[in-house]
């Protein structure tokens, strides 16, 4: 049964509720990170920060959701959470505080580092437990995510010279602007996987 036939039948009147599985936990939250990300950049003043502080931990649930799909443990490691956690807090503290003090410049180089391996980490995901006795058909699903994934993420960067950002102030959009194919080839894949 496909994921979506699974979601409407937990829905359908007298079945028994079951809490989302890993996936849909991870997808949902990501979802929700881009919703708000999107919003951000659609409106204007106190609301546009507030969407802001949620949002810019996209690439962490992104990650998340990654490792979701390609690690078969039932659970999230403990650790990887508390990255996420960091990707989200640095990232909402770099947006809630003043420039240039140093709560900023800590925030600021916390999120971008915190980010920027959850963006790497996502690239290795794919090939967690990778091996022989792998089917065809999920070997050919990673590569693809792989490639979905690379050629978002170099559309980005390239997005943004286009714009004449230089190599610093890049840093933190680059990492915001990278979230945006994380969600858009994760969610993406998702439904090719659900698919195969």
């Amino acid at each position: 049964m496909s994921p979506a036939l699974a979601s409407a039948a937990r829905l359908t009147p007298g079945r028994r509720f079951r809490p989302p599985s890993r996936v849909e936990a991870q997808a949902a939250l990501a979802a929700a990170s881009f919703a708000a990300y999107v919003a951000a950049h659609l409106l204007d003043g106190g609301a546009s920060t507030m969407f802001s502080v949620v949002g810019v931990g996209a690439c962490g649930w992104a990650w998340l959701l990654a490792r979701a799909l390609f690690d078969p443990a039932a659970g999230e490691a403990r650790w990887a959470k508390v990255v996420a956690l960091v990707v989200a807090a640095s990232g909402a503290l770099s947006v809630l505080a003043p420039t240039g003090g140093l709560a900023s410049r800590l925030a600021d180089n916390t999120y971008v580092l915190s980010g920027s391996a959850a963006l790497l980490l996502t690239f290795v995901e794919p090939f967690h437990r990778y091996g022989a006795e792998l089917p065809r058909a999920e070997k050919r699903f990673r590569f693809v995510f792989v490639g979905a994934y690379a050629t978002m993420v170099a559309l980005s960067v390239m997005g943004l010279v286009a714009d004449g950002h230089g190599p610093a102030d890049a840093l933190r959009q680059d990492l915001i602007r990278s979230s945006e194919p994380t969600g858009c080839s994760s969610f993406s894949i998702v439904e090719l996987y659900s698919w195969t």
